[in-house]
C-alpha cells in the first residue's frame, strides 16, 4: 500500500471515529439530562465545545445565547445531530466517489481490452496479409488483399470498442 493510500485510509478511519465520538457524545448528554445532572451536563458541553471549537463556532453565528442549563443542552444536542449528520453525508460523498473511480477504472480497463483485441486482430490481419503475399498467386489474391484491406480500415475506424 502507497503513503498516499495509508493516509488516505487514516482519513477515513478519522471520520468514522469522529462520527462515533459524536453517537457516545449525544448518548451521554441525553443520559445525563433524562438524569437531571445539570452541573454534568454543563462540563460535557465544554468538552464538546473545546473538541469542536470550530465548527461550534460557526454553528452558533447569528444564534441567541443558552440561557439556562436546559436551552444549553438543547443546542449542543441539536449542534451534534446536525454535525454528525454533515459528516455522514460527506463520508457517504467520498464512498460515491470511490465508487464512481472504480467504474472509471473498469471502463478504461475495458477500452484497455479492446484496444488490445484490436491491435492483436489488426496483428493476425498482417500475418495473413504476408502469407497471401508470399503465396503462389492466382485469380483470388486480389480478392482476399481487398477483404482484409476491408477489414484493417474497418477495425482502424472502430477507436471506442469492437462491435460485432
Amino acid at each position: 500500500m502507497s503513503e498516499f493510500e495509508y493516509i488516505k485510509l487514516a482519513h477515513e478511519v478519522k471520520d468514522a471515529k469522529d462520527i462515533a465520538d459524536i453517537g457516545h457524545y449525544i448518548y451521554a448528554l441525553e443520559s445525563l439530562i433524562q438524569q437531571g445532572r445539570w452541573y454534568d451536563v454543563d462540563q460535557l458541553i465544554g468538552e464538546i465545545l473545546e473538541k469542536y471549537k470550530d465548527e461550534a463556532n460557526q454553528y452558533n453565528k447569528g444564534r441567541t445565547p443558552a440561557q439556562t442549563p436546559q436551552d444549553a443542552a438543547s443546542a449542543c444536542y441539536q449542534f451534534l445531530n446536525k454535525l454528525r449528520g454533515e459528516k455522514m453525508a460527506k463520508r457517504s460523498q467520498k464512498s460515491s466517489q470511490k465508487k464512481l473511480q472504480n467504474i472509471r477504472e473498469e471502463t478504461d480497463m475495458s477500452t484497455n481490452l479492446s484496444k488490445q483485441k484490436r491491435d492483436d486482430l489488426l496483428s493476425k490481419i498482417s500475418t495473413i496479409r504476408a502469407y497471401i503475399v508470399a503465396a503462389p498467386q492466382d485469380e483470388n489474391t486480389g480478392n482476399l488483399l481487398t477483404y482484409l484491406s476491408d477489414l484493417e480500415k474497418d477495425l482502424n475506424g472502430k477507436k471506442y470498442g469492437l462491435g460485432f
